[in-house]
């Protein structure tokens, strides 16, 4: 079988490069490990266009976040499904992030991101805080919802195998691959995490982390806004919310399957 790409890992980046190439009549096949898991499918999603800890606007937002909304409403319509719900974000200000944030709202360039400040209530459960900011062109993917769908869209169309990728299998001949019967002029790994175990990337020097991710039930709590505090408590509708601390640098994903 001939084909122009190989796409090692259906997460949430080897998904979007496929879903790309899909709608360029590109030819590839997308080779997708069940036994391994991916990060995208437990993942929070959230999006939040400013970097809190030192106010600055998240790398290339300005650029980034209009084709982001884009893909995922092309994807929306594409699959007959919602996964991208824009949702206000709420941060409570320390006395020394009131000043910074108030030289951010005189600033025209972050006008699209923040939105205002305000003082007392945040809304029902959560105490009251002297000041909060609020950041608009945030909000939250329903990532484990849409991998499953482009995994089913991708196996309706013949173009993902499911086979536990092993890097020994991987053939070169002339200026291709070969696996298990497929023929490929390139392959690209999209593996996450798991690229820090490829022998071909061995000299990158990954540096994994490890993050902590609950959903709970709650009923009372506000749903209006992403509340972010040292974690995020982030509704997702019906009394229900993903809550999320702080990355670990130290534990890593050596023990991660």
């Amino acid at each position: 079988m001939e084909k122009k790409f190989l796409i090692v890992g259906q997460g949430i980046a080897g998904s979007l490069l496929a879903y790309d190439m899909y709608r360029a009549g590109l030819n590839f096949t997308i080779v997708a490990s069940p036994d391994k898991r991916a990060a995208s499918s437990v993942a929070a999603g959230m999006y939040n266009p400013i970097v809190f800890k030192r106010l600055t606007k998240s790398w290339m937002v300005d650029d980034v976040l209009p084709v982001m909304t884009k893909i995922y409403q092309d994807l929306e319509n594409d699959l007959g499904c919602r996964f991208l719900f824009p949702m206000d974000i709420i941060k409570p200000l320390a006395d020394n992030e009131k000043k910074m944030w108030e030289e951010r709202m005189r600033d025209a360039s972050f006008s699209d991101y923040i939105v205002g400040m305000g003082s007392n209530s945040i809304g029902k459960g959560f105490k009251d805080f002297d000041f909060y900011g609020q950041v608009t062109n945030s909000g939250y993917l329903l990532l484990d919802k849409l991998l499953k769908k482009l995994r089913k869209f991708f196996k309706s169309k013949g173009l993902l195998v499911e086979a536990n990728f092993k890097y020994k299998d991987i053939g070169f001949i002339g200026g291709g691959i070969t696996w298990h019967g497929i023929s490929a002029e390139t392959i690209v790994f999209c593996e996450g995490h798991h690229a820090a175990e490829n022998p071909y990337f061995k000299d990158v020097g990954f540096n994994p982390t490890k993050g902590e991710l609950l959903e709970i039930e709650c009923e009372g709590l506000s749903e209006d806004y992403i509340f972010n505090k040292n974690l995020f408590v982030m509704p997702l509708g019906k009394n229900r919310f993903k809550i999320g601390a702080t990355y670990d640098w130290k534990t890593g994903t050596k023990n991660l399957p």
